[in-house]
């Protein structure tokens, strides 16, 4: 059954597009599962909480990094020092050092000449990848939610909906993100196949970036407000086949968006 569903996503999306996203965020999926044990010197170096020792240093300043490039904080091209990002989280050097290396390992940053770390700019090619996999699997997911979303979540939804519209009035782009993604964890949560969901969630992982350094215009955000009140009729409605051209046509249009983002940015977008 899983081999079936494998060759019918790779069958309909960039072939490349599978092979590298699939390798390239294995370790990522590793440590967040916990099996990459820390350097013994930095596993004394712990960050302790009321409970006791919660996570090494290390393991902090990276998480705080990477949260920093994914949401736009830290902008391509930013610079990192060793000593202020060590003096911003009243650390040492040593697990800076550690948090940049683990972060060059996702390639969200890069060594330059003189020591120097970056930011890395935008992966045209892998996000275009990700938008394309997610293309695939997210319409999947909403089908096969459609039968077993509760009243409860069918509510729930609701008053998502109803924060994105005030959202929309406040012109708050950062928390019509927060509830547009929110609303699909919501759905989701209805999805029997647990690996299908896993999968989504690491390709919206790669495709943060996009969505917080380029700010979709108010005219996007309100399309995507309309989608979500369709999507959720047709939940009503318990109209699965509905729901799944509805998600589909929306990814399809983020994927455009990107693609065109890219051309904009000179992107290199081979083998698509």
């Amino acid at each position: 059954m899983m081999a079936r569903f494998v060759n019918v996503v790779a069958s309909r999306v960039n072939p490349r597009a599978v092979a590298v996203l699939a390798s390239g965020y294995a370790s990522q999926v590793a440590t967040a599962c916990g099996r990459v044990e820390a350097p013994e010197q930095l596993r004394i170096a712990t960050v302790v909480g009321p409970g006791g020792p919660v996570r090494t240093k290390a393991q902090y300043v990276y998480e705080s990094l990477r949260e920093d490039i994914l949401q736009g904080r830290l902008r391509p091209g930013a610079r990192l020092v060793f000593s202020q990002v060590a003096s911003r989280f009243g650390v040492s050097p040593i697990p800076v050092r550690e948090a940049v290396r683990q972060l060059e390992t996702e390639g969200l940053v890069e060594l330059k000449p003189h020591t120097r770390v970056e930011v890395t700019s935008l992966p045209w090619e892998r996000g275009v990848w990700a938008y394309e996999l997610r293309m695939v699997l997210e319409p999947v997911a909403v089908r096969d939610a459609t039968p077993f979303v509760s009243e409860d979540q069918l509510a729930r939804l609701g008053t998502l909906l109803d924060d994105l519209r005030d959202d929309l009035e406040r012109r708050d782009a950062d928390a019509f993100r927060a509830h547009y993604f929110a609303f699909f964890d919501q759905l989701f949560d209805a999805v029997p196949n647990r690996m299908l969901v896993q999968a989504i969630m690491e390709l919206r992982e790669i495709t943060k970036r996009f969505h917080s350094v380029h700010r979709c215009e108010e005219s996007a955000l309100r399309g995507s407000e309309d989608t979500l009140r369709r999507v959720w009729r047709l939940l009503c409605a318990r109209d699965a086949d509905g729901a799944y051209e509805v998600v589909r046509a929306h990814r399809l249009e983020s994927l455009e968006r990107i693609k065109a983002l890219s051309s904009r940015e000179g992107g290199r977008l081979t083998g698509i």
